[in-house]
């Protein structure tokens, strides 16, 4: 009575195609995935159970790449976001910790006391959702991070990784399934005891290259506010300066202003205040908001956009005290802005304009949105594909801080206007 072992091998495919799912980025949306997946693997794996009842659990282990790896390898390759060494390393990931699990509850079958499979299904039964339910709550999101911050290391890692893969098949089916050849089981399992180690390591480095690429990130913005900081000290530094100018000559056009009115010279009078007032307004400190980093941030940005005959229309309320971070809320802003005000740079003179809303209460919400030429496309989150190969670093920026601080960012176009929106749960 084989039926246990067939609905363990039922059972363990459509889980392996679940951890997939868990860990790899499709470029569709997460419906559209979903329904293309079931249209295309339902019948691969109907397939390899009729090729299990037919042929043999032998047979079956050693067509396996030809009749389940190779097809699942091909679709899932024309489904994934990224089509690179990324998407290979997930994929051996995945089959390989996979392998191991049927290896492992295989051998705990044949060895243990039992009959019919019992053991293996059992244990089976439980393996699988474990481990989809440690890697969804532990390992899902900062591995999906990892693959979106580095880009370095994919290729050797994978080469590791499928090399794995190779050597656990063909130990375990290779010329015959393992459980006939007694002597070799010892050798599998050091494999299978070394597996998890290797990744632990592979992990290791990976997430040790993130962090260096935070650090990095983190460094550039701190560099980029300092010098938005020492322009904004230099600005009031400046009109303070000018201002003090000012006063001193206060006397004087007192005085002036006194003889016109003795002279009854009102028209010059008024003329002669509306010029000095004028010339005042020209040299006071404009804050944005209280909070010094913010309004660095925004007085160092509108500057820019004076200077690219950009107009600016500022509706701010952002106080001293944040619920967040302000050097990573001042990344998000000047990210909006850079991107903003590039985008604006392509339109005639005439129509640039970027209209910039922030309240933090009931809670942090924040718009930019400016107008734009071209054509914008958006990828399977909603965000905005970069046109440039270099470009796209400012949206993943957002998404950090939003993955961070559980807030929600939206990227629309709408009648001619890009508009970015963020508001913190």
């Amino acid at each position: 009575m084989t039926i246990l072992r067939d609905l363990s091998v039922l059972w363990s495919l459509i889980h392996i195609l679940i951890l997939f799912i868990f860990l790899y980025e499709s470029r569709y949306p997460r419906k559209k995935t979903l329904i293309l997946t079931c249209i295309f693997m339902t019948p691969l794996i109907v397939l390899n159970v009729w090729g299990l009842i037919r042929l043999g659990a032998e047979t079956m282990g050693q067509v396996l790449l030809l009749t389940c790896t190779l097809p699942s390898f091909i679709f899932f390759f024309i489904m994934a976001k990224n089509r690179n060494a990324k998407f290979l390393f997930t994929f051996c990931l995945v089959d390989t910790l996979s392998l191991e699990i049927t290896i492992l509850t295989n051998l705990i079958d044949f060895y243990l006391p039992g009959q019919y499979y019992v053991v293996m299904f059992v244990t089976r039964l439980i393996a699988f959702p474990l481990i989809e339910l440690l890697i969804y709550k532990f390992i899902r999101k900062p591995y999906i991070e990892i693959q979106n911050r580095v880009e370095k290391g994919w290729g050797a890692f994978t080469g590791v990784s499928a090399l794995y893969y190779l050597l656990l098949v063909l130990m375990a089916n290779f010329p015959t399934i393992v459980t006939s050849r007694g002597e070799y089981v010892p050798a599998l399992v050091i494999v299978l005891i070394l597996m998890p180690l290797m990744y632990l390591n592979i992990f290791t480095l990976l997430h040790n290259q993130m962090n260096v690429y935070n650090m990095e990130k983190e460094k550039q913005a701190l560099h980029l506010q300092a010098s938005m900081m020492e322009q904004r000290v230099a600005q009031m530094s400046q009109n303070e300066e000018q201002t003090r100018i000012h006063h001193h000559d206060m006397r004087h056009k007192l005085q002036t202003l006194s003889v016109m009115i003795q002279k009854e010279e009102q028209a010059e009078a008024l003329k002669y205040i509306a010029d000095s007032e004028a010339e005042l307004n020209k040299v006071q400190n404009i804050r944005y908001c209280t909070n010094p980093v913010i309004d660095a941030v925004f007085s160092y940005y509108c500057q820019l956009a004076e200077e690219a005959k950009i107009r600016m229309e500022l509706t701010l309320s952002i106080p001293n005290e944040l619920t967040v971070n302000a050097t990573e809320l001042s990344t998000v802003f000047a990210n909006s802005l850079e991107n903003a005000m590039n985008a604006c740079k392509k339109l005639p003179t005439e129509q640039r304009r970027i209209k910039c809303k922030c309240i933090s209460k009931p809670q942090l919400m924040f718009q930019v949105s400016n107008p734009y030429t071209g054509k914008i496309t958006f990828d399977s989150k909603g965000q905005p594909v970069a046109e440039e190969k270099e470009h796209g670093v400012g949206t993943r920026s957002i998404a950090a801080f939003c993955d961070k601080y559980d807030a929600y960012c939206e990227y629309k176009t709408e009648n001619g206007w890009f508009t970015f929106r963020l508001a913190q749960s």
